[in-house]
């Protein structure tokens, strides 16, 4: 599928602006950024990364409300992590990030490729986080996409059906703590429907789990070890005096030896915003983690909660303030931010106080370089 988005999207590109049935437009642009960040988890360590998205589109209308559109980003990284002098690492990276072909008709669009599959009301504590990894305090919000094909149809009340089918997504995903079985297909959907001043939706997906990729290598995998996993989503978004939402979801491993077959996911939220200078935005949100025997059996639940201040101050200044509280561990997680934006330049100077251990949290998964406490600046260029 990869070859196929990438030769269209040449046979787009090469072809003249205007070829008499069709106007081809192309764009190219991108997104280069450098970070440093100082950390005192011991040893104290300084890590320098550099950072090249470049992106190529190609657009053209087939007639009336059809249109066909390309897009190949790549990503290119260098970083490298100095403890002292004779004490540093360094890797790189090519890869590609997003590579996709998209039919669009009215009230529906097809997306075929390497995209970014993300949905759902809640906004720092996320139970939808299904398909994607994205980390509130990342101001570049990066996160890996999957091999998908994405159908979307839009009804006449403003609903929307979404269906989707993933195939050759190696790695785990969004909450996924082990992937998915190789050669094998993925498949769901996400129904969203007006209800009042707001939305509700229901979500399911399908897949195959490959738990003997957890086994070590001495050890024969069963006969069969890869388990059939069910999700079901509700969420629903409002906006009253306060905006609320909420998001529910209950994860099915159909493995006769699991324990514990059934996950809970459950989180809350809402937000206002003051009249203070350009406005103030205060958000808080609460999630609950459980498994259980039953879908609805007792369970030990873990807890977490967090708040977000944001206040935009005059025109090119932000400030953002994150907190993310560990009932269980008694542990709390901060992040300030300060962001100056112009048209192409973004400057961004944050400082951090975590737990040392804050990569392995299962609310920020892949946070390890916001371990302990510390200072990042990044500098970002779009053009």
């Amino acid at each position: 599928m990869r070859a196929i988005v990438i030769c269209l999207l040449l046979m787009m590109v090469s072809l003249k602006t205007d070829v008499g049935w069709a106007t081809v437009d192309t764009e190219i642009r991108g997104e280069a950024a450098l970070s440093t960040i100082v950390s005192d988890p011991k040893p104290r360590s300084l890590h320098v990364a550099l950072r090249y998205v470049p992106e190529l589109m190609a657009r053209t209308n087939l007639g009336g409300t059809r249109e066909l559109t390309a897009l190949a980003a790549f990503d290119a990284t260098w970083q490298s992590r100095i403890v002292s002098l004779d004490n540093a690492t360094s890797d790189d990276k090519i890869e590609v990030y997003r590579l996709w072909l998209r039919y669009g008709a009215n009230n529906f669009e097809l997306r075929v490729g390497r995209q970014k599959l993300s949905f759902g009301s809640a906004t720092l504590l996320r139970p939808l986080m299904w398909f994607d990894s994205i980390d509130p305090r990342d101001p570049l919000q990066i996160t890996d996409g999957v091999n998908a094909a994405l159908a979307r149809f839009y009804l006449l009340n403003n609903a929307n059906l979404w269906l989707w089918g993933l195939y050759d997504n190696e790695e785990p995903v969004g909450w996924e703590i082990v992937p998915t079985a190789r050669e094998t297909a993925e498949y769901g959907g996400r129904l969203q429907w007006p209800a009042g001043n707001g939305e509700i939706a229901f979500s399911y997906h399908h897949r195959r789990a490959d738990y003997a990729s957890l086994a070590p290598a001495a050890v024969p995998a069963p006969v069969d070890s890869r388990t059939s996993e069910d999700r079901f989503g509700l969420d629903g978004k409002w906006d009253m005096i306060l905006g609320l939402w909420f998001e529910a979801v209950l994860s099915h491993q159909h493995d006769p030896l699991a324990g514990l077959p059934y996950r809970r996911f459950g989180s809350v939220g809402a937000d206002y915003t003051f009249g203070v200078g350009q406005g103030l935005t205060f958000l808080v949100e609460h999630l609950f983690l459980g498994s259980s025997e039953e879908p609805l059996g007792r369970s030990s639940t873990s807890n977490y909660s967090a708040a977000s201040l944001q206040w935009p101050w005059g025109v090119v200044d932000d400030f953002n303030l994150i907190l993310y509280k560990d009932w269980d561990e008694n542990e709390l997680y901060s992040f300030l931010e300060w962001r100056r934006t112009y048209d192409r330049w973004s400057l961004h100077l944050m400082a951090f106080a975590n737990p040392e251990e804050a990569g392995s949290s299962p609310i920020m998964p892949g946070s390890e370089l916001l371990a302990g406490r510390g200072l990042r600046a990044l500098v970002v260029f779009n053009h």
